[in-house]
Parts: C-alpha cells; structure tokens; sequence
C-alpha cells in the first residue's frame, strides 16, 4: 500500500500509511525517523526543516533490504575400498527471503526442514542456489580425498586419508561444502593371488552460491530467511564423505552499500546464520528459518522459527 500520486492529502492518509499515536502532527513524519523510513519511495519527504503534505504523495512504509545471501555447501563424494562409482552426494539446499504465505505452505506440508525451494516461491524469483555434491569416487585415479570448497566464512572440509572418511564442513563455515572421504591404495601379491584392488576417493562438495539481493520490504510484516541446508554424503562406497554446511545471510538497511566482504571482514550490518553451538549432522543437514520483521526507522527483529 502507497498514499495516492494525486488528489487531496489528509494526516490521517500519512497515519494510515505509516501509523502513529494521536495527536497526530505533521512534523512526526520526517524521512529517516522512527516512522517514514529513508527509502526510495520517499524522498520527496524532508529529513528536517519545511514539510508539507503533498512532500508525501507516493510515500510508502517500506524498507530497503539488501542482503548478501548464500546457500548451503554439497556434501562430499564419498570413496571406495576397491574400485570406483559413479554419481554424486546430496546438494545443498537453497537459501533467500519468502513470505509468510509460502513459509506456512512450506510448514503445513511438512517439508520446511527439507524442502528445496524453487525461485518462483522467493521473493522477486531470487535465491541462492545450494553447492553440488561430490562425485562418488569419480575414477580420479587417487585415494586420498579432495577437500570441499570453501566460501569468504572460511575452508569446506578436509580431505578423507586412505581408507577414511572425508572431513565436515567446519561450524561457521557458512555454504562450504564437505571434504570427499579417501578411497585404498591397493596391493598386489605373488602371482596375482590375493589381490587387493586400488579404491578411487571422493571429490569434495562445492560451496553454496551467493547472490546479492535489494527489495524492498513493507514495514511491519512478518517475512521468512531461508539459510539452506547443507549437503549429505550419498549411497555407494565404503568411506563416507563429510556434510556441507549450512547457509548464512548478511544484510544492510536504507543503505545505497551492498553487503560484501571485505578483507578478512565484511561491511554488513548485521547477519542471520544457523544456531551458533556445535555442529552437529543434525544440524547441518537441515534448513533453517528466521522470522523477519522491519520498522520504519530501519529495526530489524529476529526471531528462529525452524
């Protein structure tokens, strides 16, 4: 909802949009406040000095959001104790912003902890898709395990040795993927017999993608972060590969500046990430959603839902 482009202007049409508490004055409703934010959709109102009523014609009580936002790592590939496989683990899951509408849809279903989420149930179709899983001892002719990829929040899971599983995405390490597990070195014998095949390694799970996003969010409602799950390890093989890691999202509120990193840190103003306790597989297998609600003057309120 909007005030109207043209026509007659009442306080009350500016308390309707924006609320507040009677007495009701103009000079409450300076751009930047507690009440209008500083968005583009209201420029034309002052942020101090000479203001009017018709400063608010196409004023609207919304927040620019922007948000820097990754999804979940892939779990690595895992190896084999003799010969090799085909396929790959399990992907990580998508990560983004919906509405409350596709959260309770999500959540009736019974699916919210699980669910991929496609675009077109995000918010302006946009979301992060989760990193590939390793491939299963994908005849890469080594049997020691390739490491998953990392992401800015640090290294994906280490490598599994011979005859071992590969490493888990480190907590906190949002979006990196896990470590493909180690395959066997083989040994031969006398004359052939009792031979022991070589075993070929997983490759590691890629990192989550990331993807900036602007939107503009009405102030007051409730919206939902998606923070995808990471990757598991698959069927096949004798080693298993480690779990990539969850998602993670950093935002900024009515700034021009997109969230980005920056060196060892990162400009942002704050950001949503899973619980901050050990991981556990439990935990990084699973998606994780935050309730979101805006003010005016550009609050944020939290709270874990899922």
């Amino acid at each position: 909802m909007a005030i109207k482009l043209s026509g007659e202007i009442s306080i009350q049409d500016i308390v309707d949009e924006f609320g507040g508490i009677p007495p009701h004055g103009i000079d409450d409703y300076y751009r930047g406040g507690n009440k209008v934010s500083n968005n583009s959709y209201n420029q034309n109102i002052p942020i101090s000095g000479a203001i009017s009523l018709g400063d608010f014609y196409g004023a609207r009580a919304s927040v620019q959001f922007s948000a820097l936002v990754y999804g979940g790592g892939g779990g690595g590939g895992n190896g084999f104790a003799d010969g090799s496989g085909t396929g790959r683990t399990y992907q990580g899951k998508s990560s983004g912003i919906m509405s409350e509408a596709t959260y309770n849809e999500y959540v009736a279903n019974g699916t919210i902890g699980t669910v991929n989420v496609p675009a077109e149930k995000y918010l302006a179709s946009v979301r992060a898709p989760g990193g590939l899983g390793g491939f299963i001892a994908n005849s890469n002719t080594t049997s020691g395990g390739f490491p998953g990829a990392g992401t800015p929040f640090g290294e994906g899971g280490a490598g599994g040795v011979v005859n071992n599983i590969g490493g888990d995405a480190p907590w906190g390490h949002w979006g990196a993927g896990g470590g493909g597990a180690g395959g066997d070195n083989g040994s031969g014998s006398y004359l052939g017999y009792n031979n022991d095949s070589p075993g070929e390694a997983g490759t590691g799970g890629t990192a989550g993608s990331n993807i900036t996003i602007t939107y503009e969010l009405v102030a007051g409602i409730r919206y939902y972060v998606m923070l995808g799950a990471g990757g598991q390890n698959g069927i096949g093989g004798n080693y298993a590969g480690g779990d990539g890691n969850p998602g993670a999202l950093l935002y900024r509120i009515n700034s021009d500046e997109m969230p980005q990193f920056v060196g060892a840190g990162n400009n942002a103003e704050g950001i949503i990430i899973p619980e901050e306790t050990s991981g556990t597989e439990a935990l990084r297998i699973k998606n994780h959603v935050f309730e979101i609600v805006l003010t005016n003057s550009g609050e944020i309120q939290t709270t874990k839902v899922f």
